[in-house]
């Protein structure tokens, strides 16, 4: 059997919820998928700022996904499963290669 690389989506509801050691044992064997739509709403609301921090030290486990419906679209109109799901992650992910870096005021 492949070493295949797990995923796991993450919701609002469990970032609100979760302490760091958490996302830290799910990251030991897993990445974690974010939709655009979470990270924005996360990255941008004063709210949310305790999930925000919560990602920022596992930024090279993360990558971003279009919304979940994206996903489900393409199975329906192509009559197969959406995987790889790396063939479907946004460029610019949260990975070493990507440009992206939190400032002082989202820390």
């Amino acid at each position: 059997m492949k070493n295949e690389v797990a995923y796991v989506v993450l919701d609002k509801s469990f970032l609100q919820g979760c302490q760091q050691r958490h996302l830290d044992t799910v990251v030991r064997s897993n990445r974690l998928l974010v939709t655009a739509e979470l990270f924005y709403e996360i990255s941008s609301s004063k709210e949310l700022k305790k999930c925000f921090n919560k990602l920022i030290p596992f930024k090279d486990s993360i990558d971003l996904i279009d919304h979940l419906g994206a996903l489900f679209k393409f199975e329906i109109k192509q009559q197969r499963s959406c995987m790889p799901l790396s063939q479907h992650f946004l460029q610019g992910t949260l990975n070493s290669n990507f440009n992206f870096q939190f400032n002082d005021e989202q820390k």
